[in-house]
């Protein structure tokens, strides 16, 4: 029988959706329905507003420093109350760091083994910059007693700085049968709709293409603001584009099992989970070269362009909408491959391995 253990996960819950989240209540399902030796506590750390409404960095200050507060009261509160053995974290990066070297420090006098989950896919940039958001990276990963990379780019970079630390673990996704609809003639991207996701790349592109393929249309999912949203219809004609706003997350992956071919074309990215959801359903992929999407997306499993490439995304598209074989082939190969490497169950088995270590290793000293 498995040893019993305490763990804290501190994480993200919707809403607002997003990938991080929604890794939380994947995570938080798997453990109570398979996982009884595991006592799960959670403390949520969710921002509380939409991405999409848009805060000044002041505002963004203010507001993270109460949320900071009130924050460390509920996490002393969770350790006085509870014989927490293992603390797992994650973090987005960016100001949330602040808040993560408190945590960890608190952790690490209460001599209580932390885990430190990197969502991003920036670490290597960040650290060939030497910013002041690495500057505090480089302070929490010290203080942690384990890392977890999402990406093998930045697990390589972070075992060279911190060799007995680092981990390697994909982001997992729930198991399903696959949606065969590489026929459906519409696009779908899901996401923020913000620049840095490559929005306008898309609707040039889709613009560009839609007088040669009629049938065909755009369907864009996620949140924007009222600004941004009129910005975009001013400057872009519109027709076939339809704008779903944000969906919770079931929703928006129907919405990605009846699509034909499936875009991420964003700036920057971490391990981007849409991506291997859309892999899960069997979709024909278009995304850029960013974080973990080369490798998520290797051995044939989907279509590769520059990011800020309008050209790039338009040839991709125009490629996969003339050959519908080509559309099956990608789905196909993505298909086993998500199946093989990113299953909840097995990544889940992972993390276990990490927090009952950590807990026999804390009882030895």
């Amino acid at each position: 029988m498995d040893e019993k253990i305490n763990l804290l996960l501190v994480s993200p819950i919707p809403p607002p959706y997003g990938g991080i989240a929604n890794w939380t209540i994947m995570i938080k399902d798997e453990i109570m329905k398979n996982h009884k030796n595991i006592n799960l506590f959670h403390l949520d750390i969710s921002p509380g507003k939409s991405f999409a409404e848009g805060r000044t960095l002041w505002n963004r200050i203010i507001n993270s420093g109460w949320s900071m507060l009130i924050l460390t009261k509920k996490l002393k509160q969770c350790l006085f109350k509870n014989k927490i053995d293992v603390t797992h974290i994650t973090t987005s990066g960016q100001l949330a760091i602040i808040r993560d070297i408190l945590f960890l420090h608190i952790l690490k006098r209460k001599h209580i083994p932390s885990v430190y989950h990197i969502r991003i896919g920036r670490i290597p940039e960040i650290i060939e910059k030497n910013t002041i958001e690495w500057k505090l990276f480089s302070v929490a990963f010290k203080k942690a007693f384990k890392i977890i990379a999402i990406d093998e780019s930045t697990y390589l970079t972070l075992k060279r700085l911190y060799p007995n630390k680092v981990c390697y673990i994909p982001n997992p996704v729930k198991k399903t049968k696959g949606v065969n609809c590489q026929n459906n003639k519409n696009i779908l991207f899901l996401g923020h709709v913000i620049p840095t996701k490559g929005i306008e790349e898309l609707l040039n592109s889709f613009n560009s293409i839609k007088d040669s393929f009629k049938d065909w249309k755009l369907d864009i999912i996620g949140p924007y603001s009222d600004s941004y949203f009129e910005y975009l219809v001013k400057k872009y004609d519109m027709e076939r584009i339809n704008f779903f706003g944000p969906l919770e997350h079931d929703m928006a992956l129907e919405e990605v099992s009846k699509c034909g071919l499936f875009v991420l074309p964003s700036y920057t990215e971490g391990f981007p989970n849409v991506i291997v959801e859309a892999m899960l359903l069997k979709k024909p992929i278009i995304a850029t070269t960013v974080g973990a999407i080369p490798e998520i997306l290797s051995e044939n499993c989907g279509m590769l362009i520059k990011p800020k490439s309008s050209n790039d995304l338009f040839e991709s598209l125009k490629f996969l909408i003339e050959n519908t074989a080509n559309r099956k082939y990608y789905a196909e190969n993505a298909f086993k491959k998500v199946n093989e490497e990113y299953i909840l169950d097995k990544i889940v088995i992972k993390y276990k391995e990490i927090w009952i270590n950590l807990k026999s290793n804390n009882k030895e000293q």
